[in-house]
């Protein structure tokens, strides 16, 4: 699954572009992945991307930026950073 992710990633960041919703989204759900894998630290990396694009394009109250500050809370509390997950 993770090189599906990987493939739809390269694929929607050259055709639609690194800051199409699309393109965040499949990069959020790849980073996801890695998060349920146990690697945090790539996860991490993934989303600080995703919602430094997000909050940028979309706004901090739009539902896949919230979506995205949330998961990042969820896997600094996995990596037991439970203060920066609050």
């Amino acid at each position: 699954a993770d090189d599906l992710f990987q493939e739809l990633v390269a694929f929607y960041s050259k055709t639609l572009g690194k800051e199409h919703r699309d393109t965040l989204r499949a990069t959020y759900r790849s980073a996801f992945l890695l998060e349920r894998k146990g690697q945090y630290k790539k996860a991490e990396a993934m989303l600080q991307q995703v919602l430094s694009l997000q909050a940028k394009i979309f706004g901090e109250e739009d539902p896949d930026t919230m979506a995205t500050r949330v998961q990042l809370g969820w896997v600094a509390s996995e990596q037991g950073r439970y203060k920066e997950a609050e």
